[in-house]
């Protein structure tokens, strides 16, 4: 019952923040002179004031997030996935350099003399996150019994939006709505594979 008490509040945490998250979002799209959700990504709130300062908190509350899910799934991802230790430790390096790429994006907005940083930020912002979403989506899958399946590939399908994300940034128009589709998809994935997780590990104790 403690076990199952805790795991509810991270995860009331998560959406609580999440909640933020999209809330801050769209008072910034709303501040934003004519913003187009087809034709501006979401880099472009930042660029801004006073949209730049809800765009800012935003991103801000979402790495907060991302770090306080790999400190609380720490020792459940021990649990649960011994002989991949390995693996898992060289994720939550690419977890944490994740976190520092979103601090990136706002430290660097995406317009004059730091539109270029922004831009490599961003892009290995979103590489890495199809990386470790495939990669732990993977491991989760084969490795635990009764694994909800339906997480994993949604997981496959978060890394493939990436993929088509960048084609479309490069060649097509779509790219923007691609981008925050990428985002929902992402986010969506990390609470439900956050509770999996918890729930297989409480399964085990």
């Amino acid at each position: 019952m403690i076990k199952s008490i805790k795991i509810s509040n991270t995860l009331k945490l998560v959406l609580a923040g999440l909640g933020l998250t999209l809330l801050f979002l769209l008072v910034a799209m709303a501040l934003y002179p004519n913003y187009n959700q087809f034709e501006q990504t979401i880099s472009k709130l930042g660029n801004i004031w006073p949209s730049s300062f809800f765009f800012s908190l935003a991103i801000l509350i979402e790495a907060v997030i991302l770090s306080y899910l790999l400190s609380k799934i720490k020792n459940d991802v021990i649990r649960l996935f011994k002989e991949q230790i390995k693996e898992f430790t060289i994720i939550y390096l690419l977890y944490n350099v994740m976190i520092f790429c979103l601090i990136g994006v706002v430290i660097f907005p995406s317009k004059g003399a730091t539109s270029d940083i922004h831009d490599v930020i961003a892009v290995m912002l979103f590489i890495l996150m199809a990386i470790t979403t495939f990669w732990v989506s993977s491991i989760t899958k084969s490795t635990l019994k009764n694994w909800n399946r339906v997480i994993s590939h949604l997981g496959y399908v978060c890394a493939l939006s990436v993929i088509i994300l960048g084609l479309l940034l490069t060649f097509g128009e779509f790219g923007p709505v691609v981008q925050k589709i990428t985002v929902v998809l992402f986010n969506i994935w990390i609470i439900l594979t956050v509770y999996e997780l918890q729930k297989h590990s409480q399964s085990k104790m």
